[in-house]
């Protein structure tokens, strides 16, 4: 197979139906590239540390066991400060032969200029009591605080992540 790329042209390149000939991708600009400088990266983190500090009361906080969590609304207020946007990209329901209900949930934060992540949330009856709706409330709780978090960086694991000995020892 020829792997040399094809020139580039200044008009609009149209694609033949006649082939079935691969053509190698070759992403614009080469390499990967630091879309900031290391100052200006440097002073992104330091604006999301003030504004969580800004966002964040104390009743947002959980301490377990020495380390501390931050709850949903948290991270509801991140998603507003920011301009990010959030939607169920799928939701899996199941039941077990035992009646035990699981739900695995994903969600899409999308920021402003297109840039996303995705978070996956699951919950089941087990962990969470029998109500079915607080197993889903709960799986998509953590979906979507993943996806908010890991869209901003803040790699932070939630309180709403925790399980059932936090919920036991509250």
């Amino acid at each position: 197979m020829d792997t040399t790329l094809p020139q580039q042209h200044n008009a609009p390149h149209t694609l033949s139906h006649s082939t079935t000939d691969l053509v190698p991708y070759a992403p614009a600009g080469g390499m990967l590239v630091p879309l900031a400088t290391p100052a200006q990266a440097r002073q992104a983190v330091m604006a999301y540390e003030a504004m969580k500090s800004a966002l964040a009361y104390p009743s947002d906080y959980v301490n377990v066991k020495g380390k501390t969590f931050l709850k949903k609304a948290f991270w509801r207020r991140i998603a507003l400060a920011f301009g990010i946007s959030c939607e169920v990209v799928r939701e899996e329901r199941h039941v077990e032969a035992d009646g035990l209900i699981r739900y695995a949930v994903l969600y899409r934060a999308t920021a402003p200029n297109g840039q996303y992540s995705e978070g996956d949330g699951h919950c089941d009856s087990l962990e969470f009591g029998p109500s079915e709706h607080n197993v889903r409330a709960k799986a998509h709780t953590r979906a979507k605080n993943r996806a908010i978090a890991d869209l901003i960086g803040g790699g932070e694991v939630s309180a709403d992540e925790l399980g059932p000995q936090y919920y036991a020892a509250h």
